[in-house]
């Protein structure tokens, strides 16, 4: 028994932490009952993440040592480091929060905090790519470009944009690539910087065997899907769909409303005695001026850069015009999964 409190002795002594009062306030200022008064202050009241938060305890307190701990309540009374003489302490800003110090005098203790405010800033990152149509075994490069200098970039084919943990190879602005065989991948550029919120954009290569069209490929395009017979609602901006700019008889046209859950045979069309088979009332309507790429605006949103569409001379832009794309069976059965 004597060995045991001597072990215990000694590792107080040595400033092993055990725990602290639970008279705890929270706020720059705490004082209590007993004798001990600190103040725990920061050398400024908000930080951009990455930057450096310097904490000064300062108690009247004689012989005093000091224990940190960062985040967590004012209620909590654990996971404190061990305690020392140093009445100083820094951290890294990553996010808001309150960080609390526990000071110990003989045997009494008092824990204060002290919040901070930390901001994350934004930038934005785009990726182009000297070739969007390649031939198999055809290198092309992709040149990535951020509104912040200096930032680390990382690549990634395929995958999705929201996975920005796996699959990445850090490298420089530029990457190329070469495919072996057609296909249409999807290649995404990660922009990261200390105290920025990472950002990721993407662009679609088309790989074949055939000649590349005349025009550019349009990718990554909004287009609104509409229901047919549909009611005005929330959801679709308080517009119904009983009839059309094409067709105003639409819903008529069609035989019943259309939406996800009917019950439809192998072409994708309605099996209901309802529906009327007298035109193909499927179409979903194109902005004409898609040819800019979606690029991210830093806050998890992707924006068109629209370099591309204010040259109207070379593309013919029309203001507010429209293109109509009607749907085959196979599109109709996916419009109805969508």
């Amino acid at each position: 028994m004597k060995r045991l409190l001597g072990l215990l002795l000694a590792a107080l002594s040595i400033g092993f932490f055990v725990g602290c009062s639970e008279d705890v306030v929270a706020g720059s200022t705490s004082k209590g009952s007993d004798t001990i008064s600190v103040t725990l202050n920061a050398n400024k009241s908000s930080y951009t993440a990455g930057e450096t938060i310097t904490l000064t305890a300062t108690t009247e307190a004689k012989d005093a040592e000091y224990a940190w701990r960062e985040g967590g309540s004012a209620s909590d009374t654990t996971g404190f480091s061990s305690f020392s003489s140093a009445n100083t302490k820094t951290y890294t800003a990553s996010s808001s929060k309150s960080y609390y110090v526990c000071v110990k005098s003989g045997s009494k203790t008092k824990i204060s905090s002290k919040a901070v405010t930390v901001s994350t800033p934004t930038m934005t990152v785009s990726v182009s790519t000297n070739k969007t149509w390649v031939k198999p075994d055809e290198e092309f490069t992709l040149t990535a470009s951020s509104s912040k200098s200096g930032v680390t970039y990382f690549w990634r084919e395929g995958g999705s944009a929201s996975d920005t943990t796996s699959g990445w190879t850090e490298g420089s602005s530029t990457k190329s690539y070469t495919k072996t065989s057609e296909s249409t991948p999807t290649f995404y550029v990660m922009a990261k910087y200390s105290g920025y919120k990472s950002v990721v954009s993407s662009v679609v290569i088309t790989v074949s065997n055939e000649e590349a069209p005349a025009w550019p490929i349009h990718t990554n395009i909004i287009a609104s899907l509409f229901w047919v017979g549909e009611g005005a609602s929330d959801d679709n901006g308080d517009i119904s769909n009983y009839g059309s700019a094409w067709r105003s008889s639409w819903t008529i046209d069609y035989g019943l409303e259309d939406k996800p859950s009917l019950v439809r045979d192998a072409n994708g069309f309605p099996t209901s005695s309802s529906y009327k088979n007298t035109e193909n009332p499927y179409y979903f309507a194109l902005p004409y001026n898609d040819f800019g790429s979606l690029v991210s605006d830093g806050d998890g949103n992707e924006v068109f850069d629209n370099s591309l569409t204010n040259d109207k001379t070379k593309y013919g832009y029309k203001t507010n015009r429209k293109t109509v794309v009607y749907w085959n069976a196979d599109s109709i059965l996916m419009s109805s999964n969508s």
